[in-house]
């Protein structure tokens, strides 16, 4: 723009200055040659500018290398093997609903049999069984010992027997020999009817007079029904007055448990679980007598009374009787041994 303005001042001097050459042809009457200046048309050239080139080359920053491979630090290995800890075995088998249970109608009565103790059965005591009378418990006064099985087999205390505390209590018989003045013995009413029976008693006896009657329900003379005494401090002979069974024992006033079997044609001692001998082959009873049962003593030969006391001359081993059982059948070894059991803790056997 101000080259083009240079140009246009020019052209203007230039007019002016041939206008001021014409008045003076006019007035002067001259003649003036006039030669006109060659006008330079000015052109100015414009020159670009530098080109503005960057001063800067962008040189890329050095290459991003990472300094650690990402290597997992830990391997995933389990430490311990899954294995089941408990095997998943069925608890029950298969428990019917209650419309399978049994109505009240099927359930069974007990047995009308009395000579079942309930509370006593069961692998871990008495033999229940055949039971006839259970001497469990001695009286601590009076002259009845009841029957712990309800059959009403209660004993009576006759004479010179009194209560004993020893062994969580027991019977004991003063006797200081089997004369006819000593009256101490035990009766039970009953009598037994078969030729399998079983006799057992926890007792403490060593006589020093001789018989001493351990046990009885017969009647010598007749040759009927059973009954066990000692003849010495050493032997002990039991059975049928015709056809007894001898065995040898150690003389002791110690507490002991004894069990007779009689079963039919066989009989059988056991002494603290173990059987005493061997088993004795015999003729079979079919004589009973019907006097009541005694301990401690036995019938007269004719069979009415008591005779031949158990006995001992030194009070302090007076015969005593801790339990006394019978079983109208024979007993096996193995069900001696579960009483046997059932009672040796409390005697120190």
């Amino acid at each position: 723009m101000a080259a083009k303005k240079a140009i246009n001042i020019n052209r203007q001097q230039q007019i002016k200055f041939r206008n001021a050459v014409a008045d003076y042809r006019s007035t002067s009457g001259g003649s003036i040659q006039f030669i006109e200046p060659q006008l330079n048309t000015f052109s100015p050239s414009v020159t670009p500018s530098p080109s503005i080139t960057p001063s800067v080359t962008i040189t890329s920053s050095p290459s991003v290398t990472p300094t650690a491979s990402i290597t997992p630090s830990v391997t995933l290995t389990p430490s311990v093997s899954i294995t089941p800890s408990v095997t998943i075995t069925p608890s029950n088998s298969i428990t019917p609903s209650n419309s399978i249970t049994p109505s009240p109608s099927v359930t069974r009565t007990p047995s009308a049999t009395p000579s079942i103790t309930p509370s006593s059965s069961g692998s871990g005591g008495i033999v229940t069984s055949g039971l006839v009378f259970n001497l469990a418990s001695a009286p601590t006064s009076g002259t009845t010992w009841t029957d712990a099985t309800g059959n009403g087999y209660n004993a009576t205390l006759n004479g010179a027997s009194s209560y004993t505390s020893s062994f969580s209590g027991g019977i004991q018989l003063a006797n200081a020999n089997n004369y006819s003045e000593e009256t101490g013995y035990i009766s039970v009413p009953y009598n037994i009817t078969s030729s399998a029976v079983t006799v057992e008693m926890v007792a403490s006896f060593n006589p020093t007079d001789y018989w001493g009657a351990i046990w009885g329900n017969e009647v010598y003379n007749s040759g009927s029904g059973y009954f066990a005494y000692m003849d010495s401090a050493t032997s002990i002979n039991y059975g049928k007055s015709t056809s007894e069974s001898s065995e040898t024992v150690t003389a002791s006033d110690a507490v002991r448990h004894w069990v007779f079997v009689i079963n039919g044609t066989s009989h059988s001692l056991y002494l603290n679980g173990i059987q005493v001998g061997t088993t004795d082959t015999v003729s079979i009873q079919t004589l009973f007598a019907s006097n009541n049962f005694y301990f401690g003593a036995r019938h007269t030969n004719a069979g009415t009374g008591f005779t031949d006391v158990l006995n001992n001359s030194t009070a302090a081993f007076y015969p005593a009787f801790y339990q006394m059982r019978v079983y109208g059948r024979g007993l096996s070894s193995g069900e001696i041994t579960q009483n046997f059991n059932a009672i040796k803790g409390t005697y120190g056997l």
